[in-house]
Order: structure tokens, then sequence, then C-alpha cells
């Protein structure tokens, strides 16, 4: 794939590297902690096989060309990786087998047709009879019996496609490429005291002003593991570290309400409950996470937000309810949307003609009391 020259990769904006942000205030330290995770990807298979490493590496070369560009985003690694953790998407066409599975048999299937039309697999025939099986795989004309029931086409374009190209774009060096700012710490955009809103540039405050955590959070914390709350107390997702104390009753105890969810609707009737005297029990899956220390300003690292557990889709067009559907934390919704809470406010000035105005004073009315009531 390559002659063995590095060069540098092309770009539209050359001498820019994400990388340079890392000590500004616009990376909180979870942010660093897990951008150095992820440039520190094992080069060496914890997932695939000897021979599936040599058909994943020549696959990602073809969906991904980076010839001699460098530095060279690490794709095989990455997935890789996220094999070994197995961190599912939260859905599954049901034609699909497991993910895992579905890149075993899908590589073994690629060498099998390989090797039946070329004779030799797919890592040692050329790029350009690797481009024709895959583009074979795309129009889901590979049938052979290696791939069992599960289609090459929906295998093309739910794994390959879907696992390559997204890893490829959660890269550092991706995103120098593309000219992408990289994760923006929440702090770094200071809203406009008279208005509550941002306008112009964002601002970044004064890094001496800026609130540094008194301790390193790991990015894999035992809040998936162990529960948090218990022993009398929770965590205080308001102040770094800190606890708050909570009310346990014992297994024999009856209580007033069990509620199942802490998001939007169920955290905020057992707060009221509790707060007329009731026994309330609040249930939720999840961990029960310290936002300010644990929440790193990455789109993947902070897909351990949602919930991935895997669920079957299925029909001529089916549905994913996946991970961007749905959070599995202690606070659900919330947590899930980072704790963004959309409300409407007063219009103070309408810039349109009278008629218009009368329409949309109605319309902000209706919403208002749909939410009232609904």
């Amino acid at each position: 794939m390559t002659n063995g020259k590095a060069e540098a990769r092309t770009t539209l904006y050359p001498g820019y590297d994400v990388l340079d942000k890392r000590t500004t205030p616009s990376w909180d330290d979870a942010t660093r902690a897990v951008i150095a995770e992820r440039l520190a990807t094992p080069h060496e298979p914890r997932f695939f096989l000897a021979v599936e490493w040599l058909a994943v590496t020549s696959l990602c070369a073809c969906v991904v060309p980076q010839a001699n560009a460098h530095p060279v985003v690490p794709l095989a690694a990455l997935l890789d990786a996220r094999m070994f953790s197995n961190q599912g998407d939260g859905y599954r066409d049901a034609r699909m087998p497991p993910m895992r599975d579905a890149w075993r048999i899908g590589l073994a299937a690629l060498d099998a047709d390989s090797c039946e039309k070329y004779e030799l697999p797919f890592a040692s025939i050329d790029h350009e009879e690797q481009i024709a099986l895959l583009e074979q795989m795309q129009r889901g004309e590979l049938k052979g019996s290696a791939w069992g029931d599960m289609p090459s086409k929906l295998f093309f374009s739910e794994r390959v496609l879907h696992d390559v190209c997204g890893l490829y774009y959660s890269h550092l060096h991706a995103w120098s490429e593309i000219g992408f700012g990289g994760p923006a710490n929440p702090l770094g955009y200071v809203p406009s005291i008279s208005t509550g809103v941002t306008r112009g540039k964002p601002q970044k405050p004064n890094p001496a002003n800026t609130t540094r955590p008194s301790r390193r959070i790991a990015v894999l914390d035992d809040a998936q593991t162990q529960p948090r709350g218990k022993d009398g107390r929770a965590p205080d997702v308001f102040r770094e570290g800190a606890w708050i104390p909570m009310r346990e009753y014992p297994d024999h105890e009856e209580v007033d309400f069990a509620i199942v969810s802490t998001s939007a609707g169920g955290g905020t009737l057992a707060c009221r409950l509790s707060e007329q005297g009731f026994k309330v029990v609040a249930f939720d899956a999840g961990a029960w996470w310290y936002p300010l220390e644990e929440f790193a300003s990455d789109e993947a690292h902070q897909q351990k937000l949602f919930w991935t557990d895997e669920r079957i889709c299925d029909g001529e067009n089916p549905l994913k309810l996946g991970h961007n559907n749905s959070g599995k934390a202690v606070g659900g919704s919330t947590v899930h949307f980072a704790m963004v809470s959309l409300r409407f406010r007063r219009m103070v000035q309408f810039a349109q003609p009278a008629r218009i105005r009368r329409r949309l004073a109605a319309r902000l009315a209706r919403n208002v009391v749909l939410l009232r009531t609904g």
C-alpha cells in the first residue's frame, strides 16, 4: 500500500495539529486522559487471530486509504480494541450475528472468496483485486457458503463502513486533517450575561480562574462495576469528589413508592414525593457518575452514557433504537443529554409582522400548556 516514504498527511489546513490544544483550557483533565488512552491503543491484536489480523489490516487500508500519510491512523488497532472491549451499538439487525461474531464470519468469508477466485487469501492479492472483491461485497454478490445466513451487503454497510469510518474520524490525526477543533471543554464557552446565549466567537476563560480537578479520574472508573449509592450516601454531582446523604431502607421494610427510572420524569417524581414525607425507592440501570470529573468532551468516549446493551431490530426497514436513543446511568435521560435542559423563554421582541407575531405567540402558549398538562 505504500512505497516506504512517509509524507505529510494531505489536508486543507497545513501545519494545524489539534494536539496543540492539549494543555489549553479547551481540554479538561478527563478529556486529556481519554485522548492519551486513544493515542496509546496497542498496535498488536488482542481480539483478532493472526490470519484475521492480516485480512482486517488490508481491508482497513482499502476502505480508508492512507497511502504514505504520516502520522497514520491505526485503524486495524482501533477496531481490534473495540472488539476486545465488546463495545456494542445498542441495536442489531436481526439478519446479522452479534458484532464480534459478524467480524469473524465476514473476514473468514472474505478470505474464502478470495481463495476461490484468486487462489490466495485477501491480504495476499493485489490491491485492485481487493477493491474488486469489496465492491462485490458492497453489492451483495459474495454469497459463498462461509457467509452462512449473513448477507455480505449488510456486513459491508453495518460493520465495515460503520466501524472503520467511525473509528477513523474518532482519531486525532483525522481531526487535524479536516480542521476539527477537537473536544471543547464546556467551561471554555462563556455565555453572555445579558442575554443568556453565546454570541459571536466563544470566549475562553482565564486559566487562572479555571477550577482544576483535585485528583485524576481514571478513564474507566469503578462506577461501571461497583454501586456508588450505598452506605447512606450518594455522589454529589455538583461538587468534585463530594457526597450527599442518601436514605436507605432494609429489604424487609415497606415503602410507599417504588419508581423505575431516575430520569427527568422518575427522578423529579421521587424528589417531590420524598419532600412530602413519603418513603420512596428509585431504580435505574448504569453508573452513578461524577459529571464534573468523569465526563470527557469526546463523543466516542461518552458512549459510556448510552444504552449499548444489544436490542434486536427486524423488518424490511428496521428501526435502529440504539445508543443515541436512550441513556444508561443514574439520572437516565438527563445524563444522556449531558444535563442540558431546554426551556421556553419569554420572547421580548419580534421582528416579524403583527400577524406572524400573534401566530407564534399562540403556538408558544399551546406548547407551554402541553408541557404542564402532558
